[in-house]
């Protein structure tokens, strides 16, 4: 497809009787690839008016979305001129030019989403199928326009409201055909054609999902479709069929995917010459993997091509840029039996030097994670196993669990569990190895890295913690599995009783759930441990001989305690007021039980009601305090604590109560994982941070705090920053 073309040969193309709009698209992306954006904004332009006069807003859409994306950035001023283009290609009417309002061209995402979301709140209506990444597929059963909200009937969550933006934002629409949707409205005939055809079926899933492994077929299928029971059956006839299917390619290994490919020939010279001009690396290898992964040696032909797109992907991902592709093009090289020379290992992009490992899998696809340190052991076996052991406190929880489980696969079991205890000894398991364990609890159990109370202990540290990207999965993660209620029985069943009364205590006021998922928890455990319903319930609990008074004595600043109260007021004096009006205000539309706006209402009370409460109940168990002149031989609220690390920086901290922060002035919480660490310790004593793995400290002086504090403490303003 040629990118250059005269004005008068795309005119010719847009005036035919049935325009095609996506094929113009793409020539004009084409154009503005080479470079002419200004020709390419032009004939888009013209795509635009003539899509919008024949009534096709959607491609007249998709012209204006191609064109905000052939610009880098965009400036608050062209994002107000694609905002009003998109009005005038929505006509006069009112209902759907209100729509651009709940896209986000107000918002700070990229211009082609804020399009692209308008082109999805254009097709919702009343019976249509749709997908949301959290609730799966749905049928849309109200389209409320006066408050822009959507409900939807989802498979196992009817009923849900969402926002014209919410949904918008995460909503795609299915096809009838998808096999999500025919899971909604055709569920008898797809489990008939289940029984009588289980390789059709399977073809579908590959044709909606994309390749999938055997695993990842069965989550999809499994028990929906098919009975766990005859899961065996149904798979053995799928795959007997599948197996001479022209279009699927079954994989030599069970960690690989299926893949379903097009109709017509696969690897044709169309599709080398798209792979000769293709500039986007992840595509490209994406290519390259999937012709690999025939089996099939090359043409003769195609030899030097096929080496030369690999030697483009190394020399876009070398110099530390991009190890993850770098990985996965040496293993396509060697499923293809070439030898590029930029794949050959060098200084700057060794596969075994530590930080470009440790990088190659933080990025590589999870089920690419497992074959490519099978790739490495290969190569050299002791060097892998070697640094995989020293690398496992820098990985995220995906390369974390391939690296223990191929670890363990091949020999080094009892490494493994020393790393684990050694971390749990010195209190510097972080929360990725935390995740890990729970899930593997009994394996975590029988290791005796822990005892189930040590190990409920160590996660209700982590669960308090602050964390971003990856180890914040890994903590929710961790949060899911510590607070489901056999795992609580069991850490529970471990201790002694003052422990429990202890650990409950925390639990109950611990900063790591919102009030609303705490609650939920306890109440789980109390409905399967009836026997710790008094603990659960009670409001005082007796402190462990093991902690220092101070802990259960809750305390915060001045200044702390007197937001909270206004909290509360606004709440009292404002939000509910304004909520019990809003209930009112709905009664007048009638019928209760088929009232959007006044079930919302009734939530939002129920939400508010539970905040007041939780304040109130806040407010009542802490005390305000200035600590002023507060001397202490050893860490307690109310005191500057210096810290001297192992390579020499000091670092300083002043430890207020259960609510009080501030960067600025090195103030930190009495909950905080820091401050219970050195709580009740003396200058001179040494202890392990819960920190970034920088080792342990040495508590320099304890220090009165500042004037700037004491000041920050009661509520008056203060220069930042301590003496």
């Amino acid at each position: 497809m040629g990118v250059f073309f005269t004005e008068d040969a795309f005119l010719e193309k847009l005036t035919a009787a049935d325009p095609d709009a996506s094929g113009l698209i793409r020539e004009l992306e084409g154009l503005a690839r080479a470079g002419a954006i200004t020709q390419a904004e032009s004939f888009a332009q013209l795509l635009e008016d003539a899509c919008a006069e024949r009534g096709r807003t959607d491609d007249a859409l998709a012209a204006l979305q191609a064109r905000a994306s052939w610009r880098e950035s965009v400036p608050v001023t062209a994002r107000e001129h694609f905002r009003e283009r998109a009005l005038t290609l929505l006509g006069g009417d009112r209902a759907r030019r209100s729509l651009v309002d709940h896209a986000g061209f107000d918002k700070p995402i990229p211009l082609p989403e804020a399009i692209r979301r308008l082109r999805i709140l254009l097709q919702l209506r009343e019976g249509l199928l749709c997908h949301d990444r959290t609730w799966g597929a749905g049928i849309i059963r109200r389209m409320d326009p006066l408050y822009g909200r959507i409900g939807i009937d989802f498979e196992n969550r009817p009923g849900h409201q969402m926002s014209y933006a919410y949904a918008a934002e995460t909503l795609t629409i299915l096809p009838p055909e998808h096999l999500l949707a025919r899971f909604l409205t055709d569920t008898d005939a797809l489990r008939r054609t289940a029984r009588e055809n289980p390789g059709e079926i399977v073809e579908w899933a590959l044709r909606d999902f994309g390749p999938l492994t055997a695993d990842q077929i069965r989550e999809r299928l499994s028990p929906r479709l098919v009975a766990e029971s005859d899961w065996k059956t149904f798979w053995d006839a799928a795959r007997k069929a599948l197996k001479n299917h022209p279009r699927v390619r079954a994989p030599s290994r069970r960690s690989e995917p299926f893949t379903l490919h097009a109709e017509g020939e696969r690897y044709s010279d169309e599709w080398f010459a798209q792979l000769t001009t293709l500039r986007d690396l992840d595509r490209l290898m994406e290519m390259l993997e999937e012709r690999a992964a025939e089996g099939a040696p090359l043409p003769e032909s195609k030899l030097a091509l096929v080496t030369e797109r690999l030697e483009f992907v190394a020399r876009g991902a070398s110099g530390g840029r991009r190890p993850d592709l770098l990985a996965r093009a040496r293993m396509c090289a060697a499923d293809l039996g070439l030898r590029p020379a930029s794949l050959e290992p060098s200084p700057a992009d060794n596969p075994w030097s530590l930080p470009h490992l440790v990088q190659a899998l933080r990025r590589l696809p999870a089920r690419k994670l497992e074959r490519y340190l099978a790739f490495l052991d290969a190569q050299d076996a002791a060097r892998t196993r070697t640094l995989l052991l020293d690398m496992l406190p820098q990985l995220d929880l995906g390369p974390f669990s391939a690296a223990m489980e191929f670890l363990r696969a091949h020999g080094h079991e009892n490494d493994c569990i020393e790393c684990l205890r050694g971390w749990m000894a010195r209190q510097e398991i972080g929360v990725v190895a935390m995740a890990w364990l729970y899930r593997n609890l009994d394996l975590a159990v029988e290791w005796n890295i822990g005892s189930p109370a040590d190990l409920g202990r160590r996660a209700l540290d982590l669960a308090e913690e602050s964390f971003s990207g990856e180890l914040l999965k890994a903590q929710k993660q961790l949060k899911e599995r510590f607070g489901k209620p056999e795992t609580l029985r069991r850490i529970l069943a471990d201790m002694s009783e003052s422990q429990r009364r202890d650990f409950i205590a925390r639990l109950r006021r611990s900063p790591g759930w919102t009030p609303l998922d705490r609650q939920a928890m306890l109440g789980l455990l109390v409905r399967l441990c009836p026997e710790y319903e008094a603990l659960v319930a009670s409001d005082t609990t007796a402190p462990s001989s093991k902690t220092p008074a101070f802990v259960t004595c809750a305390l915060t600043s001045t200044r702390s305690y007197a937001e909270r109260q206004a909290q509360l007021r606004r709440l009292i004096e404002v939000e509910i007021p304004k909520n019990s009006r809003e209930i009112g205000h709905a009664r007048g539309y009638g019928d209760l039980s088929e009232n959007f706006e006044y079930k919302a209402a009734k939530d939002m009370q129920a939400i508010l009601m539970r905040r007041r409460g939780e304040l109130e109940r806040q407010l009542r168990e802490t005390q305000p305090t200035d600590f002023n002149n507060i001397i202490s031989d050893r860490v307690v609220p109310g005191v500057g604590v210096e810290l001297r690390r192992a390579d020499g920086r000091v670092e300083r901290y002043h430890i207020l109560g259960a609510w009080d922060r501030d960067e600025t002035l090195n103030i930190i919480s009495s909950e905080s994982q820091l401050a219970r660490a050195i709580m009740g310790r003396a200058v001179g004593e040494t202890v392990a941070l819960p920190d970034d793995g920088a080792g342990p400290a040495v508590i320099e002086r304890i220090l009165p705090l500042p004037e700037s504090v004491l000041l920050w403490a009661r509520g008056a303003d203060s220069e930042a920053g301590s003496t």
